[in-house]
């Protein structure tokens, strides 16, 4: 029994892990890359601004259906799907070069 809570445990600790990583590539590096956007693309602060108020909203409504969606289809299978979409996510990074051409 011991050993099922433990590996529970580390189960969650790891899970959480994916999911704080990728959270704060989502959310607190894009103040960090501000100014090289700018460079690229003529936005105002203004309108970064909104960019990242309209990011901070879209969380906020995401978390609060991720509530409803775990009661529906259990807690695994969204921390799964949560990966699986933050990896695909950052994974399409390196491709925004060829977007931008």
């Amino acid at each position: 029994m011991r050993s099922a809570t433990r590996r529970g445990a580390e189960v969650a600790l790891l899970f959480t892990g994916f999911i704080a990583s990728t959270y704060g590539f989502g959310m607190y590096l894009f103040p960090a890359m501000v100014e090289s956007i700018r460079v690229e693309l003529p936005f105002s602060y203004g309108t970064m601004g909104t960019i990242s108020g309209l990011v901070q909203t879209g969380f906020m409504v995401c978390a609060l259906l991720a509530g409803f969606l775990t009661v529906r289809f259990g807690a695994m299978p969204m921390i799964l799907a949560s990966i699986g979409v933050c990896a695909v996510a950052l994974g399409g990074w390196p491709l925004r070069r060829t977007w931008s051409s």
